[in-house]
């Protein structure tokens, strides 16, 4: 039998995935079937896409990736692209070309971790330059090629055999985009051979999801309307779907509190997934729309935001002002914003108002998180609303949040160019920035190696940060009420349980 993922990509995010074991081969489920009930045969694929290449890792690795409730861990990326062989039902064709069980290929697209079209993309690194098609330009994703026990796949010979499947696709189904897009698979429908699937074979997971019971997230409502409803958050949960994990978002979770049909809620803005708070969810296409006008008028102040934090000293009372470059990502790096000085190209102004200080004791859970017994707990109001932005000015004052593993490794870097108000900070920040600027230059040369300063927050992507989204108030009337109408989290999470 040939089973054969086309292009592979284990383990994309650079870090160990537990369980890994090279060596193991799991035998075909369609072994162990009644030969009267196998579908017709399928074709063979050329000789140099006909070398075996089946899950790497042990079983019990998968079974692990896909348990409810969750491992309290994270297993890592590992990514799989593969071409269908035979016409049939997405769970049986990727359990015969995996070799694996089709039972967890069922969950797996119930995850919605699978991805289809019907027309094979090439390899990004072969469009345009590589291909003699221009429509070609188009295609997707950015793939590796496979390394098999026989040696590498000869990515000229895969090219030009990839490209003679594509060719026979694009005459069957023709080239709108709809048909070289992949899509996520929400059914195990059925596939067409030569078709092109992309698997997250390790979705990431969200124990958080599973932590709380009905009661609980119906005490998290903080409002059920016709077009919208609103909701505290808890911390360790993302707002929209990941790419690999439909199931345990904070969408789906308020719609099976609601008894709502999957995909009725749509994010109205976003917070971190270890932040806490107040998140607004539409219902429909119009208040989302609306919503997202009143964020985006930052000069009629339409909205009012109010977070806590923790921090490990007070910071004094009154505005606080930096300018920022968002998004920044080097080669290893998670995306984070930079305080940089006024004037700088592309920079942001931030402020937000340090509005009040107080000593706070901190429950059980924290301590044990955090190791500290008590804290100073902070009230902001933004006045401007950027990303990562009560994170980021805090850092820049030395001030880190208690649990923000991103920004305390940035600051500790010295990444941000004012943060130290000491006499001897300028030399100091600069003995540091050559130091890191020595790091890079010893990780460079290592392709897909993630930057040790971004470890801490890799391993462990949704532990709680000591953030709130404490309030959120709309001060117009329009189609959440006559304003001003607010809606409050209530406590953090740190000083009780909701």
């Amino acid at each position: 039998q040939t089973s054969l993922p086309l292009l592979h990509s284990p383990d994309e995010s650079g870090l160990m995935v537990l369980g890994r074991d090279d060596g193991t081969q799991v035998s075909s489920p369609s072994s162990r079937k009644d030969p009267s009930l196998l579908p017709f045969p399928r074709p063979p694929l050329p000789p140099s896409l006909s070398r075996a290449k089946r899950y790497l890792f042990q079983l019990s690795t998968l079974e692990s990736a896909l348990r409810i409730p969750p491992l309290d861990h994270q297993l890592g990326n590992h990514v799989v692209h593969l071409l269908v062989q035979r016409n049939g039902a997405a769970s049986e064709v990727l359990s015969e070309l995996l070799e694996v069980p089709q039972e967890l290929m069922v969950r797996l697209i119930w995850f919605g971790a699978v991805y289809y079209c019907p027309v094979p993309p090439l390899p990004r690194s072969a469009t345009p330059t590589g291909s003699r098609d221009p429509q070609d330009a188009a295609v997707i994703p950015r793939c590796q090629s496979a390394s098999t026990a026989g040696g590498d796949v000869h990515r000229d010979g895969q090219l030009v055999e990839l490209q003679a499947i594509r060719q026979e696709a694009l005459a069957k189904w023709g080239r709108h985009s709809r048909h070289q897009t992949p899509r996520r698979l929400d059914s195990d429908q059925a596939l067409s051979r030569g078709g092109y699937l992309r698997v997250h074979m390790h979705p990431k997971r969200f124990p958080v999801a599973h932590a709380l019971s009905h009661e609980q997230w119906s005490r998290r409502l903080l409002a059920v309307r016709p077009d919208h409803v609103v909701v505290n958050k808890p911390p360790g949960l993302q707002v929209p779907p990941t790419v690999d994990n439909v199931q345990e978002s904070l969408l789906a979770c308020v719609e099976k509190a609601l008894s709502l049909k999957p995909g009725s809620l749509h994010p109205a803005h976003r917070l971190d997934a270890g932040t806490e708070g107040v998140v607004v969810l539409a219902r429909d296409a119009a208040f989302a729309s609306y919503f997202r006008g009143l964020m985006a008028n930052k000069f009629q102040h339409a909205v009012r935001k109010q977070y806590k934090c923790l921090v490990s000293q007070a910071p004094p009372l009154g505005p606080l002002v930096h300018w920022i470059l968002e998004d920044q990502r080097r080669q290893g790096e998670m995306a984070h914003s930079v305080v940089v000085p006024e004037g700088t190209a592309g920079a942001a102004r931030c402020e937000l108002w340090v509005e009040q200080v107080e000593q706070t004791e901190l429950n059980a859970e924290a301590v044990d998180l955090w190791g500290a017994k008590e804290a100073c707990e902070v009230t902001i109001t933004l006045i401007t609303g950027r990303t990562h932005q009560v994170r980021v000015q805090m850092a820049a004052i030395g001030l880190p949040l208690l649990g923000d593993r991103l920004y305390t490794a940035l600051a500790s870097k010295c990444q941000h160019q004012r943060w130290g108000q000491s006499e001897g900070g300028v030399e100091q920040r600069q003995q540091q920035e050559q130091g890191w600027g020595e790091d890079e230059k010893q990780q460079q040369g290592a392709p897909g190696r993630v930057q040790d300063w971004c470890l801490p927050a890799l391993m462990q992507p949704l532990a709680p940060i000591a953030l709130q989204a404490h309030s959120l108030t709309v001060l117009e009337d329009g189609k959440m009420g006559p304003g001003p109408m607010s809606f409050a989290a209530g406590n953090p999470w740190w000083r009780t349980t909701i």
